[in-house]
C-alpha cells in the first residue's frame, strides 16, 4: 500500500506544496524477466537490424558448439547472452556476454583475477587480438574493465572469423 503526503508551505506571499510518497516502493519496480533464444532474437530484431541478428546467431552457434554452457541474462529491458566455460582445474569463465541492444560486453574485468590472464601481459595480448579486427578500438586501460563493442563491427565475414579465432585462442589458453 502506498499514501502521498503533500505538504503545504505558505510564507512571504508563496504557497508551496511538496509532495511525498509514503510506503514501499521498492515492490513496485518492474520485475526482472529471465530471457531465452526466442526472446533474445525478439527484443534484438527489433532493437538492431538483420545483420545484428546474423552475428548475434552466429557467435550463439559457435558458443554452443565450444563453450561448456549458456547463461541467458535476467535484464529487465535488454536481453543476454554469456557463453561459459567450465576447465577441468575447476574453474568457471564467463566469456563475453551478448546484449540484444547490439554490444558485446568484454570481460577484462573478470579475467584479470583468474590465474591464466592475472599478468597484464595475457590480457594486452587479447586486447591487441580484438583490435586487429577491422572497426574495434578497445582502449589499452580496457584490459581491467567491461569495454563493449558493436555486433556491426563482426558483420563481414573476416572479421567475424578474427572473432571466433580470437576466442578459440582464449579457450586454449585457460585450458
Amino acid at each position: 500500500m502506498l499514501a502521498v503526503e503533500i505538504r503545504q508551505y505558505i510564507g512571504e506571499g508563496l504557497k508551496t506544496l511538496v509532495p511525498r510518497v509514503i510506503g514501499q516502493t521498492q515492490g513496485t519496480r518492474e520485475p526482472t524477466k529471465q530471457w531465452d533464444e526466442a526472446c533474445f532474437f525478439d527484443d534484438l530484431s527489433i532493437k538492431g537490424g538483420s545483420k545484428d541478428v546474423d552475428v548475434a546467431r552466429k557467435i550463439l552457434e559457435c558458443a554452443k558448439r565450444n563453450a561448456t554452457g549458456i547463461w541467458w541474462g535476467k535484464g529487465r529491458v535488454t536481453g543476454s547472452f554469456v557463453p561459459t566455460y567450465d576447465t577441468s582445474k575447476g574453474q568457471h569463465y564467463q566469456l563475453f556476454a551478448v546484449f540484444s541492444s547490439t554490444s558485446i560486453q568484454i570481460y577484462f574485468g573478470a579475467y584479470k583475477v583468474r590465474p591464466e590472464f592475472k599478468d597484464e601481459s595475457k590480457r594486452i595480448e587479447l586486447v591487441e587480438k580484438l583490435n586487429a579486427i577491422a572497426g574495434i578500438n578497445i582502449p589499452r586501460d580496457g584490459i581491467d574493465r567491461y569495454p563493449s563493442i558493436q555486433l556491426s563491427a563482426l558483420k563481414g565475414e573476416k572479421e567475424l572469423n578474427q572473432f571466433f579465432a580470437t576466442y578459440e585462442w582464449f579457450l586454449d589458453v585457460i585450458k
